[in-house]
This record gives structure tokens, sequence and C-alpha cells, in this order.
């Protein structure tokens, strides 16, 4: 019996001590955090919150590269086809710059001619050389985009460089963004986001019915602009194309060898790219597209008076003629007028190989 009182009143006591903590008065409640701590611990969540959405962010940008870098996009570093690590021995390393000719616009990045031309000049290598061609190329830049993507791209170690551009650098349609450098992540990292493109392209899919190419001339709609289509429609750009340059002389020649007011600012890009490789030792294969119109003749026979004159006496430069090599006024070659098909860059990237090859080997650097 006095034990059984002993322990009641002290299950009593107890309680009451558990409930008057609950009811402590306010003056012997701890104190609060201190100001410093508590904008360290918000500073904290805060900068968890920035990370999770960025760390979705570059999961969703991963996701869509993977998804579109072999049929029609770029992969992480801004470049076609699969990344490259450090050379190999006896590795020759050729990077491709230009818009979108030699990007491969409307096919697959193993069907444009720079992917064709690694082929071809593996097949004719010598035992222990070996040949790795970079496309650099992007849609819509022109010459003044060679120099910042040579700078951009030093790290991949290149032996030579091949500018394939001057149908932007007509007149009639002059280009002047660099892409890459138009990407703060891209200057400051080298990754280059796929998703703000997307983002783009799928609001002017919304906006304009579908028609993304409407978004994209935005108010410049006198210009043709490309896109993959069905025959009809390919057949119909290459003739506002051909309406809005003017038609290509079987026997146009252009004899002048001065750039002049109409190619100054085209002939100082190429100009200047090349001797930003030449002074990294990088050799330069400057390459005149098929032509497209008489002024692109006039254009051509500028340039190559302006690489003649600066570049005469260095084996490094050379300059490569594939103007009257295919007619782009056939469908099977050139499905748009402008770009090549998969059979029109099989046969661009095979007389381009002599052309690399002649470089090298008058260059005096022999394969390694």
């Amino acid at each position: 019996m006095f034990n059984l009182v002993i322990t009641r009143t002290t299950r009593i006591r107890a309680r009451r001590v558990v409930s008057g903590l609950g009811t402590m008065p306010a003056d012997s409640m701890p104190e609060r955090l201190p100001l410093r701590r508590r904008v360290a611990f918000a500073s904290l969540s805060i900068a968890r919150s920035l990370i999770i959405a960025i760390a979705l962010l570059l999961a969703a940008d991963v996701y869509l590269h993977q998804k579109y870098q072999d049929k029609s996009a770029f992969n992480i570093w801004g470049y076609r086809g699969p990344t490259v690590g450090a050379k190999a021995p006896g590795e020759v390393r050729i990077v491709v710059l230009g818009g979108s000719a030699a990007f491969g616009f409307g096919l697959a990045w193993n069907e444009a001619f720079p992917f064709f031309l690694e082929q071809r000049l593996n097949d004719g290598a010598r035992t222990g050389a070996h040949y790795r061609v970079v496309n650099l190329a992007f849609n819509g830049e022109a010459a003044v985009s060679f120099a910042p993507t040579l700078e951009d791209y030093e790290y991949l170690d290149y032996d030579l460089a091949i500018l394939y551009e001057g149908y932007n650098d007509l007149p009639e349609q002059p280009r002047t963004f660099v892409f890459r450098r138009q990407s703060v992540v891209f200057n400051a990292t080298g990754y280059m986001p796929l998703l703000p493109m997307v983002l783009r392209e799928k609001y002017f899919d919304w906006r304009y019915a579908g028609d993304i190419g409407k978004g994209y001339r935005a108010d410049d709609t006198a210009k043709t602009v490309f896109r993959p289509a069905d025959q009809a429609a390919a057949a119909a750009a290459a003739e506002s194309l051909a309406q809005q340059l003017g038609g290509l002389s079987s026997n146009a020649r252009v004899l002048t060898s001065t750039c002049g007011d109409a190619w100054r600012a085209y002939c100082a890009s190429v100009v200047d790219a090349v001797r930003a490789a030449r002074n990294r030792g990088v050799l330069v294969l400057v390459a005149t597209q098929p032509l497209i119109s008489d002024r692109h003749v006039a254009q051509q026979s500028a340039l190559r008076g302006a690489i003649a004159e600066r570049f005469a006496d260095d084996a490094g430069v050379a300059y490569a003629d594939f103007g009257r090599l295919l007619d782009l006024r056939d469908m099977s070659i050139a499905f748009d007028g402008v770009h090549l098909t998969v059979a029109g860059n099989r046969v661009l990237a095979d007389a381009f190989v002599p052309a690399v090859t002649r470089l090298i080997e008058t260059s005096g650097r022999s394969e390694r």
C-alpha cells in the first residue's frame, strides 16, 4: 500500500514537471538565433534551391542534346558529331568552319561532308596515320565567325582549318552574328546549351502556327529561309533564291583581284582568320563553295586575289576552287538550290581529299 502511494505520487509530480516545461515563461526560453546565423540559414536555403533548379535544367539540356545532336543539332561542346578527346599518336586533326552548307543543314551529322571527308582521308592514309575531322560550322554563320570560332576551339589542338563560307556573306544576305559567342554559358564554361534554342523554336511553332521559319525571318521577310521540306517547297526555295541573287552564267568570269567596297568586309574576315590560324602554326585551306550566282563568282574572285596577295609566300595556306564542281540546280545534288544532299556531300568530300593532302605535303608537315 505504501509503495502504491509513492508510485502514484511520483507519477503525478512527473506529469506536473512535464506540463510545466510546456508553459515556461518567455524570459526562461532559450534565446532566438543571432541575426547572422539566420541570414546564413536563409542563404543556404536559397543556394540549395538554385542548385536544384540548375541541376534540373542541366539534366533537361543534356537530355535534349542526346535526343537531337545526331539528327539536327550539336553536342554539349557546341559542334556536330561525337565529342573528341585528346589527339592520338599519329592523328592529324582538321576543323571545318562555315555556315549551314558545311553544317549539313537538314541532314544528320554523319551525312554532311566533314564526316565523309574523314572517311576518305583515312581510307587513303598511310599505316600509322589517322585523320579526325571536326565540324565546327553552324547554320547562318558567315566569315565573321571564323576567327572567334578558331579561338574558342583552340583546345582541340587542330592541325588544319578549312574555311568554307561565302553564301552568308553576299550583300543581299549579310550575317554578322557569332552564334556561340551569344551564349553566356558557353563563354564561361565551353558548354553549349540547347534548351534555349528548343524553347525558342517551340514558341515560334506556337506563335506562327507551325511555321518556325517565319519566326526566324521576323521582319526580314524578303530573304529566303531554308528548312527541310518536301520537294515542291525545296524547288520554291531554289526559285526564290534565284530571283533574289540572279542566276549563274555558264561562262561567268570575273578577273578582278581586289575586294572593293562590296567584298571588303568579307575578305577582311577571311584574311583575319587565316592570319590567326597561321600565328598558331595551323594550316589553312580556303575553299570556294559551289557557285549559286554571278555575284558569288565576283565574291570568290575577289577573295582569291586577297588570299594570293597576302599569303603568296606561305606554303601553309591554300585555296581550293569547287565553284563548278556541282550543279546546284540538280535536286539530287542540292535539295533546295544551296544545301547538298547526301550524294552531293559525298562528291564534295572526294574533291576535298587531294586539296587537303596536297596542302599537308606542300607545307612540309607529313602525316605523324
